[in-house]
């Protein structure tokens, strides 16, 4: 592993999403030489829904399916061939009364694995974390978060609850984090429950357990220890150093994001989901906001959780802490954790402590009021939209560029926001037209785009050299596509429409790499031929295709 390897989640273990050195090809003067390679499909899958791991040219690529596992893939950017494939067993279809199983957010590889040294760390969304051999992909451990493995010091037993892990593992210091559970959308139906959250840390040459904390408060006025676990999840024995207390009162709380890690302050760092039942701020704790937690005894040395008035309007109740966190140090000296929700707000926290420095809410308004529909009423964000991603770190120019997973109104919300990261105000040339602020740089039309030419995306942006990259997803007739704008000027450098969703970007030295549906796809920097229409000239030529597709 090198400093040019995007070894794991959004590149690095603080989610800074950046590469600065000049031996990369890619710069904001040769974006418009970027060309795609072959696409190459894979095979016995269904989709992808995780960023890849890129190390020594090796990209490591898990897909999900329905209901029969998924797959973790190999695959040799150099040549384009897939070396290894690992499959991950077919979970159960039924549960022990014989009622059908459906799994609530499918099977398999949803998230980005990590590449250390000769392992590959990945997390199932069944809840299984696995070790792999970086060579063979062959199992070195695994252990299950849904059921009792006391081989591994797992004592949790999530029953009839399909939990999940989302998160892609984190790893330094010769341990794994993780984050598993299942929030708010769970019902009183035995075989469709809300389950309990936890963070994990494992051991990352056995995968034992190291410890865990519960994300439900378990006692008012009393914040949680780390290894403390719900009676009613307790079916086997303890070890010593696990206790079982009785159940909190919420359950939800689920970890959707990934965690991040300040080797400083030796702490990681995670968001949190609702509590079953939804509801506004302030939750229970720890949902709806960020935990701050000791890394190597897993006690608790911080919570954050926004206001109500932090939310698009008052009455947002879907409010999970979606985004991951990204730390990085600011002009003034400070360590700062970056992080962003459903909420469509975007906060800056004090590394020490989770103080909140600043926030700014990141969806459209007009005349200072949030956008309304056509009867005069404000558009609830509902938690369809708002932050989905971690933020991408431009330390040359002291700037975060935050993606917008999906827009209350697609005409005035951009896919992109480029931000100061000292107060959050923009970094990019603004303009009032019809009371809304907008972006006024060149090509600005492909950060906004009206029905039925919407674009979305919940995949994170990745810096190389002073250029921003942003993947898109795709609503018919539009494609999906990804794009490159310089960093300091916000000037459309160059695009590429996509007949699918695409996943990314992930980068390597030779240039990005993204995922779409079933199909692996990367560019690199090829100055020898003319550079490909941007993607505003050729969607009215691809347009009919989709459409009689």
């Amino acid at each position: 592993m090198t400093g040019l390897d995007w070894w794991m989640y959004h590149g690095d273990g603080q989610h800074t999403g950046a590469f600065f050195d000049n031996s990369i090809p890619l710069n904001p003067s040769t974006a418009k030489f970027l060309r795609q390679l072959p696409p190459i499909v894979l095979p016995n899958t269904q989709s992808t829904k995780g960023v890849p791991a890129i190390v020594s040219g090796q990209a490591y690529v898990g897909t999900t399916s329905a209901a029969g596992g998924g797959n973790l893939f190999r695959i040799n950017l150099t040549t384009g061939n897939i070396e290894a494939t690992f499959t991950s067993p077919t979970p159960p279809s039924k549960y022990p009364d014989g009622t059908a199983l459906k799994w609530p957010w499918g099977t398999g590889f949803a998230s980005t694995a990590a590449v250390v040294g000769g392992d590959v760390f990945c997390a199932s969304l069944e809840g299984a974390v696995y070790c792999l051999d970086t060579e063979s992909l062959a199992v070195k451990w695994s252990v299950d978060l849904q059921h009792p493995d006391p081989q591994h010091h797992q004592f949790v037993d999530q029953g009839l609850v399909l939990a999940s892990c989302w998160t892609s593992p984190l790893v330094v210091n010769n341990r794994v984090f993780v984050g598993f559970g299942r929030g708010d959308d769970g019902s009183t139906d035995p075989h469709d429950l809300a389950g309990f959250g936890f963070v994990y840390c494992l051991d990352a040459s056995t995968g034992n357990v190291l410890w865990l904390f519960c994300t439900s408060l378990f006692e008012v006025g009393q914040d949680n220890g780390p290894n403390q676990i719900p009676e009613s999840l307790v079916n086997v024995a303890l070890s010593s150093l696990f206790v079982s207390r009785p159940d909190p009162p919420n359950r939800g709380a689920a970890v959707w994001s990934s965690c991040a890690y300040d080797s400083g302050l030796n702490r990681i760092y995670v968001g949190v989901g609702n509590m079953a039942g939804g509801g506004g701020l302030p939750g229970p704790p720890y949902s709806n906001g960020v935990l701050s937690l000791d890394a190597d005894s897993g006690q608790l040395k911080g919570f954050f959780e926004p206001a109500q008035t932090d939310a698009y309007v008052a009455s947002d109740t879907d409010l999970d802490m979606a985004g991951s966190p990204t730390i990085f140090t600011n002009g003034q000296g400070e360590r700062v954790v970056g992080i962003g929700g459903k909420s469509g707000s975007y906060f800056l926290l004090s590394a020490d402590g989770l103080n909140k420095l600043f926030g700014r809410q990141l969806l459209p308004y007009k005349y200072g009021q949030p956008i309304q529909d056509s009867s005069g009423a404000a558009i609830n964000s509902g938690g369809d939209y708002g932050i989905f991603s971690a933020a991408a770190v431009d330390e040359t120019e002291g700037r975060l560029f935050v993606v917008m997973g999906g827009s209350v109104d697609p005409s005035s919300t951009p896919i992109l926001r480029a931000l100061h990261w000292d107060d959050l105000s923009d970094a990019w040339p603004t303009t009032t037209i019809d009371g809304i602020s907008k972006y006024d740089v060149p090509g600005a039309q492909q950060l906004y785009q009206s029905w039925p030419q919407a674009k979305f995306t919940d995949s994170s942006p990745a810096i190389a050299n002073g250029v921003v990259l942003v993947t898109t997803s795709a609503y018919a007739p539009s494609p999906a596509a990804i794009y490159a704008f310089d960093c300091e000027s916000g000037e459309l450098l160059w695009s590429d429409a996509i007949d699918q969703v695409c996943l990314g970007p992930a980068l390597w030295p030779g240039g990005v790499v993204g995922l779409g549906g079933r199909t692996f796809r990367s560019w690199i920097v090829r100055p020898t031929t003319p550079p490909p229409p941007i993607v505003a000239d050729i969607v009215p030529q691809i347009t009919p295709l989709l459409l009689s597709s």
